[in-house]
C-alpha cells in the first residue's frame, strides 16, 4: 500500500458543514474577530454568511479576495455602542451609590 503524498501548498475548500454556526449565540466582537480570520478562498460560503449577518447588524464589511476581510462598526452602530456603554456605566454608578 502506497501512501498518497499531498503538497502543503494546496488547500481544499471546506465542504458544507452539517450544522451551521448559530451566530446569535456569539457576541458581536467575537463575530468580527471570526470574520477577520476567515479566508474566503477556503470558506467562501461561511464568509458570505457571516458578512451578511454583520452587515445586517450595522457593520461595514469589506470582503477579502485573497485573504480575510475586515469589519468595522458604521457611524450609526458606533454611536449605538457608545450609548450602550454610557447606559451601562450609569447603571453601575447608581448601583454603587445605592450600596452605600
Amino acid at each position: 500500500m502506497v501512501a498518497e503524498e499531498r503538497s502543503f501548498l494546496t488547500c481544499a475548500k471546506l465542504s458544507t458543514v452539517d450544522s451551521e454556526i448559530d451566530y446569535t449565540k456569539h457576541a458581536e466582537p467575537e463575530l468580527v474577530d471570526m470574520f477577520e480570520r476567515l479566508d474566503p478562498r477556503y470558506a467562501p460560503t461561511e464568509c458570505a454568511r457571516l458578512a451578511k449577518f454583520l452587515t445586517e447588524r450595522g457593520y461595514i464589511v469589506t470582503e477579502g479576495t485573497t485573504g480575510p476581510g475586515s469589519a468595522a462598526p458604521s457611524p450609526q452602530k458606533l454611536e449605538q455602542l457608545i450609548k450602550r456603554r454610557e447606559v451601562g456605566r450609569l447603571a453601575n454608578d447608581r448601583r454603587r451609590s445605592l450600596a452605600r
